[in-house]
């Protein structure tokens, strides 16, 4: 019986340390890229009421790539949700992820033109490597009414 203790504290005691020698990175890390996604969400309203604006839409631009997000519906009135394609740099162990970092593009800049038939159309730009932090969060977007409703 005791040796049968013995044996299994030994196993726990040398697994443990095993995990433990990985989170340290002891063993050595490796690099590998990953095609991911990164969601952004977008309130739209309106510039003078506030009041959501249904039914707008979004198109992404970068140089050389004039499609650089896709549209996807969120669910909610006067949210609307792109998808952005990066690449994602990923240094990991065996078993842990220790570090994520977006490839960096040609052009730095992500464009985004939100349309409707009732509004001008306003542009909002924003950093590739300010993705991460943005995802999860919704964005306000006031449209501004157009020259030809006024």
């Amino acid at each position: 019986m005791r040796k049968a203790i013995f044996a299994v504290a030994i196993t726990v005691i040398a697994a443990a340390g095993l995990v433990v020698a990985d989170y340290f990175a002891l063993f050595g890390t490796q690099t590998r890229t990953r095609q991911d996604f990164i969601e952004l969400r977008f309130r739209i309203i309106d510039e003078k009421t506030g009041a959501p604006v249904v039914d707008a839409h979004v198109k992404c631009f970068q140089r050389n790539n004039q499609n650089a997000c896709t549209q996807r519906d969120s669910g909610k009135p006067g949210v609307i949700s792109i998808n952005v394609p990066v690449i994602k740099n990923i240094e990991s162990t065996w078993l842990f992820e220790k570090n994520v970092k977006l490839q960096a593009t040609r052009d730095p800049k992500l464009q985004v033109l939100f349309f409707h038939q009732d509004y001008a159309s306003p542009v909002e730009t924003i950093m590739i490597p300010d993705l991460p932090q943005l995802a999860g969060k919704v964005i306000t977007v006031p449209m501004p009414e157009s020259i030809r409703n006024k």
